[in-house]
């Protein structure tokens, strides 16, 4: 009797213990925060960008459980979307649509179509609350000019960047780092357009006032002294300027009447540098052009503007003398390091000291928009938005997949990805194009390929133009 009564207490007691642990087992599977895929979060955010260029460090989202751990076995397909900012809100042009796997979707193809500051990334997916992503820029590049190891770019945005060399503050950000990637121009001005020397860069906001920045020693900074700036500061004198030119050691600015103004000296044995924008005998000019120790510029008969020449200077005596005239086009000129090219005809015809001691290649059937010099090596786009280049080719920088030298123009367009270039520049051994992105090849000895890694690290050169690598 005992027995029984025994068995059939302990009984329900068993029943209830396992119905107990049932519930427990079932409401910690429920609550277990490993097993509930709770929200979506950017792994890594987006940086400054170039339209249809892919964000680097590539864009990561994870999905998470109520702890922000990630969860592993989720496998949701998450969406992109890219907002502008004023409510328009689009599809990223390419791979806005990826499947997360070991719970992280990596969105490598995404890219941007439009420029503009305060741009944000949404990403959603069924089942989760959308989220956000830090603001970031879209920089459309519209700008480029070359010193002689660094680079500078110019935004749609009036931004300026560069990289490179800065051992006498070039890329005028506040400090003399070399860099290998591109860092924007400290001060917040915003700019129009841009010019680089050797060792220095220039630029002009839209009223026309000149600011620049880096080596100083010659006064080719324009402030009234030779200290060498780290960041831009104003050109002395409170001159309005249509345009900008530097080259070398020196740089000259046009005013709307077409006065010539110069600043600096490279020349030797010259008396003291000028260190303040002084006026040129002679004109009125169109437009200007500097090399490395002297100055040309295009000007037209007063009477009949179909006449126009080509005069010379140095900055040490800022008087122009008349070089070459011609009848029916206003011709235009050229200078980079050591050379001024002009188109004649069919030829394209460069010159060192003596305009009439020319070296010229054929270029028919080219309509030139902008030839830059490089030290040993040329390179021009015309009006098709083609990229040619020639020249000694040591390290890459005529940009046709080899280090043979080019006796005559090579057509590199191919290398842009189907889009156009309407601006190029050369540094001593390297080139960059502007084609709304920026390309580089050549000579990467200080960093000046924009490539984002150690200037030690193999490839030093590149032999193609590649995307520079904007943080």
């Amino acid at each position: 009797m005992v027995q029984s009564l025994e068995h059939r207490w302990r009984r329900p007691l068993y029943c209830l213990i396992a119905t107990l642990c049932l519930s427990c087992e079932q409401t910690s599977s429920a609550t277990d925060p490993a097993d509930v895929k709770a929200a979506l979060v950017f792994v890594t955010q987006p940086s400054t960008t170039q339209p249809g260029g892919a964000f680097i460090p590539t864009v990561e989202v994870a999905i998470v459980d109520r702890t922000g751990a990630v969860v592993k076995t989720a496998t949701d397909t998450i969406r992109l979307l890219i907002d502008y900012g004023g409510g328009s809100i689009s599809r990223t042009p390419f791979g806005d649509t990826e499947v997360a796997q070991h719970g992280v979707a990596r969105f490598e193809l995404a890219t941007a179509r439009e420029s503009g500051h305060g741009v944000r990334l949404i990403a959603s997916a069924t089942g989760f609350p959308s989220v956000t992503s830090d603001s970031f820029t879209v920089n459309y590049y519209i700008g480029i000019a070359a010193g002689r190891r660094h680079f500078c770019a110019l935004t749609d945005l009036k931004a300026i960047y560069c990289w490179g060399a800065n051992d006498k503050g070039a890329l005028g950000d506040g400090t003399t780092t070399l860099r290998t990637a591109p860092v924007r121009v400290s001060g917040g001005v915003l700019f129009d357009s841009l010019t680089a020397g050797d060792d220095h860069a220039c630029a002009l906001t839209a009223s026309g006032a000149a600011f620049c920045w880096g080596a100083n020693a010659d006064g080719q900074l324009g402030d009234g002294t030779t200290i060498e700036r780290h960041s831009p500061v104003p050109v002395a004198g409170g001159l309005a300027f249509r345009s900008i030119t530097a080259g070398g050691a020196q740089t000259c600015g046009l005013t709307s009447t077409g006065a010539a103004y110069c600043w600096g000296s490279s020349v030797p044995g010259a008396p003291a540098p000028k260190t303040m924008p002084t006026q040129v005998t002679g004109g009125p000019f169109v437009r200007l052009a500097v090399r490395g120790s002297g100055v040309c510029g295009v000007s037209t008969a007063p009477i009949f503007a179909a006449v126009a020449s080509v005069s010379c200077w140095d900055v040490a005596s800022l008087h122009a003398e008349i070089v070459s005239v011609a009848y029916s086009l206003v011709p235009e000129v050229w200078g980079g390091f050591q050379e001024f090219c002009q188109q004649y005809s069919e030829l394209l015809s460069c010159w060192t000291t003596d305009p009439s001691a020319l070296s010229s290649v054929p270029v028919s059937n080219l309509r030139i928009v902008h030839v830059a010099i490089g030290g040993r090596h040329i390179c021009l786009n015309d009006f098709y938005d083609h990229a040619y280049c020639w020249g000694v080719n040591a390290n890459g920088q005529v940009g046709d997949g080899t280090r043979l030298d080019a006796p005559s123009p090579v057509d590199i367009t191919a290398s842009f990805g189907g889009t156009g270039v309407f601006r190029i520049a050369s540094a001593e051994s390297a080139t960059c194009a502007v084609s709304g992105r920026v390309y580089c090849w050549g000579s990467n000895s200080a960093g000046q390929l924009g490539l984002g890694v150690p200037i030690d690290s193999l490839p030093n050169d590149r032999v193609r133009p590649g995307v520079v690598r904007f943080p």
